[in-house]
């Protein structure tokens, strides 16, 4: 599509693409070359690198999938974007086993980043639903927050492994704070229990691609909460409540229920299930 936008941010983006492109050509022999394996033609590729035409977002896509980048990595400033794929750039580190493992550390830590984070549309609370690691035959429902502190996502979960219909006696409770971040199209949720400090646990989620967030499929990665403490993984739905609710009687409902509970949906019971398809050798998420 050709651009002479009037919009300045996407006049800055244009220029963003246009350097950021040429720049990553570079590593290639050729533009011909570039153009034959990602399957674009040379004359409009030639466009692109020289600021008349925005590709589609076909091509765009075709563009970062070839090039292993995300479409606002391509559009970042031309030194950020320079920084973010060629880290000889980056300052140079003392030499080292020690040097290395920081620096590997810090790279780790350099993935919770403002930038990582992930969007508004996200923020707010869930029910969190899966198996129970703990308690065979029962689901699990947790209350889940995510939200933005400092720049940055970070969510709160609360478990509670007791009967929901039981107000006196809650069972245990366990409590998770960690951060959320969006990662190449997967929603990442890294967190601690903090009562006994006992576990990190992970869950990876599909982002939604519709226009309205409903529920969020994934996996999640913890230990049994047992002296055996084995580690274990199971399928996990989140279904999404708003950015507003009324959280005591949210609560309320959090604990195990009986796998063939009319208070859980059959679409959530559905969801969770832990099969393994025939043909697969490894324990899947199945997206729905």
């Amino acid at each position: 599509m050709t651009n002479p936008p009037s919009d300045p941010g996407r006049t800055t983006r244009a220029d963003n693409f246009q350097k950021n492109l040429r720049w990553v050509c570079g590593y290639y022999k050729s533009i011909s070359e570039v153009c034959r394996k990602i399957g674009i033609n040379r004359q409009q590729f030639n466009k692109y690198l020289n600021g008349t035409s925005e590709p589609s977002e076909y091509n765009m896509r075709l563009i970062c999938n070839f090039f292993g980048v995300e479409e606002y990595e391509i559009l970042k400033p031309h030194d950020e974007f320079r920084y973010t794929i060629d880290t000889s750039e980056a300052p140079a580190a003392p030499a080292g086993p020690a040097a290395a493992q920081q620096a590997g550390v810090a790279g780790v830590s350099a993935l919770f980043s403002r930038e990582n984070s992930v969007p508004n549309m996200y923020l707010g609370y869930y029910y969190k639903y899966y198996q129970s690691f703990t308690s065979p035959g029962k689901i699990l429902k947790a209350f889940v927050h995510i939200y933005a502190e400092d720049g940055t996502s970070r969510y709160k979960c609360i478990e509670r492994l007791g009967d929901p219909a039981n107000r006196t006696d809650p069972g245990f409770v366990f409590k998770y704070v960690g951060v959320a971040q969006l990662l190449r199209d997967r929603i990442f949720l890294v967190d601690s229990e903090i009562l006994l400090g006992s576990e990190i646990s992970q869950t990876i989620l599909y982002p939604t691609f519709k226009s309205r967030l409903s529920v969020l499929h994934g996996l999640l990665l913890g230990v049994a909460g047992r002296a055996s403490r084995e580690p274990v993984c199971a399928r996990v739905l989140m279904e999404y409540l708003g950015q507003e609710v009324d959280i005591k009687t949210a609560m309320r409902q959090l604990g195990l229920y009986d796998f063939g509970s009319p208070d859980i949906a059959d679409t959530v019971k559905e969801a969770i299930q832990n099969d393994v398809r025939p043909g697969e050798t490894c324990f899947r998420a199945h997206p729905r």
